[in-house]
């Protein structure tokens, strides 16, 4: 008789959902495409074998006929069975949160990309231009008062002294030529 929990490899109290991800595995570890010529028929033995064990202790019929043949104690299985279902409402909440939570980091990354100004593009240029001349109908050219006017003349006087001052450095004088293209 053949050791069906040998084949799959885990213990004899073990309960239906490690059963499952063990097949799951050894199926996908011995796929017959994976392998050529007399190595694919050895697999596909084994996979016949897997399949075979996984269907006798997936039904909870049949696995308990086969645990009485083997004389295994099915007490300790059924304890546990038991006590994953008692936590299965809370693994699916906490799964459930969990989801929840990635979600809810993928929308907020969404939603950063979305509101991120695309750079060097066509759009970019765009919503940027929109930005700076969204409230340009509202701006209104007044006027100029005797006081800003005179801040500006004042501005201006300044910024030509500084190059004046800077035209007679000898240090500044080549930048000054080069910056005024003087130097031909």
């Amino acid at each position: 008789m053949k050791n069906y929990y040998e084949i799959l490899g885990v213990s004899e109290n073990a309960p239906n959902s490690e059963i499952v991800t063990a097949y799951e595995q050894l199926t996908k570890k011995y796929h017959p495409e994976n392998f050529v010529g007399e190595a694919k028929e050895l697999v596909e033995h084994r996979v016949n074998d897997i399949k075979e064990a996984y269907s006798v202790l997936s039904d909870d019929f049949l696995r308990n006929q086969y645990d009485k043949e083997r004389g295994i104690d099915t007490s300790i299985r059924v304890e546990k069975e038991l006590e994953e279902e008692k936590t299965k409402p809370k693994k699916r909440k906490a799964e459930k949160e969990e989801k929840q939570k990635k979600q809810g980091f993928i929308e907020r990354r969404r939603e950063k990309r979305k509101n991120k100004p695309k750079v060097g593009t066509v759009v970019g240029l765009k919503n940027v231009t929109q930005q700076v001349f969204k409230n340009f109908s509202q701006f209104k050219i007044e006027k100029p008062t005797k006081k800003s006017a005179l801040a500006m003349l004042a501005a201006i006087a300044i910024v030509l002294l500084i190059g004046l001052i800077l035209w007679f450095i000898p240090f500044t004088n080549g930048f000054m030529r080069s910056f005024l293209l003087l130097n031909s």
